[in-house]
């Protein structure tokens, strides 16, 4: 007999040695998880010796060397979970801030082997999606009082999660930034795939490298650009899989080829093509620094669901009872177009104005037309 006493913590460590998110970046998140996991942060040589249930590699860098994928691919061939969270295109938002323009560039951490081997590709390329946050700016004239206003800043996609996975069901829209593209890939008989995030149904592709400028915001796209439905940003795998080691030499690496497992046990993955998605804001002029939290929009106020999707997320690549099916009820919320909404609110506005006066108008006159000939004829 089982008890819920008898509950034991699993593990979910955050990797580190490559750039990727310090403590207090994911600190909410991490915060948030600990109820339920135990929390660590690993190196690659740590994940050798500790028992690790889901490693989180978070917004990574710097490029992983040949023995730290190796030791990451032989720790999912032995059935453990990973959820990457890797930028395929890099802008440096320090130029952003200091001038109108900078440039998207490639960003490989020599991560695409693998994860092709595994059943996806991360696109060399920015999205723009007209279902996005909106930016603060000053429009006044120089010399004039400031006067701020919002505009949206296509950049930064409010991504959809996808309502037919556990995962994603129920979930308020993903805050991004910068986020690029997956494909799937054949040759993966073994693994099944789904996506789990992806754009709304405007959104367009910028290949990199390429210009990032904040004058589009006074000089957008043109609308008819945005023509791309639902582009995957983010993609579960589940199954077994192949090995990026197999049949390669891995004795410069320290390790015995007889010794390499080339198909895993059954097992997950969550990949993500944007890295800053399980990022908080951080305030390190105070001591200790300060969390905001994670999805949190200082404009709108509003919080988006970045934080309830990693943690489903992380529920789930743990989740070996099928207890997160317990989510399996649909909830159908018929929420308005925002992009609608935003582009064609004077009309509907004028509409709404109008039709009552017309109609009342209209009323009136066929009511004393009509009044006028019944009393003449009498």
């Amino acid at each position: 007999m089982y008890f819920l006493t008898d509950f034991i913590k699993s593990t979910v460590a955050f990797l580190q040695g490559h750039g990727e998110a310090n403590q207090y970046e994911v600190s909410d998140l991490a915060g948030a998880l600990s109820a339920d996991f135990n929390i660590d942060l690993v190196t690659v040589d740590d994940l050798q010796k500790k028992q690790v249930e889901v490693l989180i590699v978070a917004n990574p860098q710097e490029v992983f060397d040949e023995k730290s994928k190796f030791i990451v691919d032989q720790f999912i061939m032995k059935g453990g979970k990973v959820v990457w969270l890797i930028d395929p295109v890099q802008v440096s938002l320090d130029s952003l801030s200091s001038g109108y323009q900078t440039y998207s560039f490639t960003h490989d951490i020599n991560l695409g082997d693998q994860l092709f081997r595994y059943g996806v590709r991360l696109n060399y390329e920015l999205l723009q999606d007209v279902n996005c946050i909106r930016l603060r700016v000053n429009t006044a004239a120089p010399g004039n009082p400031e006067k701020w206003t919002l505009h949206p800043w296509y950049y930064s996609p409010l991504l959809t999660p996808n309502d037919n996975h556990t995962i994603s069901r129920n979930i308020n829209w993903v805050m991004s930034e910068f986020v690029s593209s997956i494909d799937t890939v054949s040759g993966t008989p073994k693994v099944n795939k789904q996506v789990i995030l992806a754009t709304s149904r405007n959104a367009r592709k910028v290949k990199a490298p390429s210009s990032v400028s904040l004058q589009n915001i006074n000089n957008p796209p043109a609308r008819e650009l945005f023509t791309v439905s639902h582009i995957p940003v983010g993609v579960i795998l589940e199954g077994v899989f192949t090995s990026a080691f197999k049949n390669r030499m891995v004795e410069n690496y320290g390790f015995s080829s007889s010794s390499v497992i080339t198909e895993s046990k059954p097992t997950k993955m969550v990949v993500i093509a944007d890295g800053g998605i399980i990022t908080n804001k951080v305030n390190y002029s105070t001591n200790p620094p300060k969390i905001e939290e994670l999805g949190y929009d200082r404009v709108s106020q509003r919080t988006f669901g970045n934080k309830e999707f990693l943690i489903n997320t992380v529920f789930y690549l743990n989740d070996n009872h099928g207890i997160m099916q317990l989510r399996g009820r649909t909830l159908k919320m018929r929420l308005l177009d925002k992009v609608k909404l935003r582009e064609e609110k004077a009309f509907w506005q004028w509409i709404n104005v109008l039709v009552p006066l017309i109609f009342v108008a209209f009323f009136g006159l066929v009511y004393n037309v009509v009044r006028r000939y019944r009393y003449s004829r009498s």
